[in-house]
């Protein structure tokens, strides 16, 4: 995949670092998208922690210096 553009959150350790920064390091199963949000550049991340799934969505920038939260997260049904 060419994460071009996409800043630290295109790898892997990137979006790690990223988990940890928004408090969803603990996540088993992680989903990460890039999209637009609110006309920002954004990555809409779906943490599943213990079964239970939660949205976020984050800046392109997001690290552990700036969690770049766009969205808090929002427990999904």
């Amino acid at each position: 995949t060419d994460s071009s553009g996409v800043g630290p959150i295109g790898t892997t350790s990137g979006l790690t670092s990223c988990l940890r920064a928004i408090g969803a390091g603990g996540a088993q199963l992680v989903q990460a998208d890039l999209a637009f949000y609110e006309g920002q550049p954004a990555v809409i991340i779906v943490a599943t922690t213990d079964g239970v799934p939660t949205a976020y969505a984050v800046g392109r920038g997001c690290s552990p210096a700036d969690a770049s939260l766009l969205h808090q997260g929002i427990v999904l049904p």
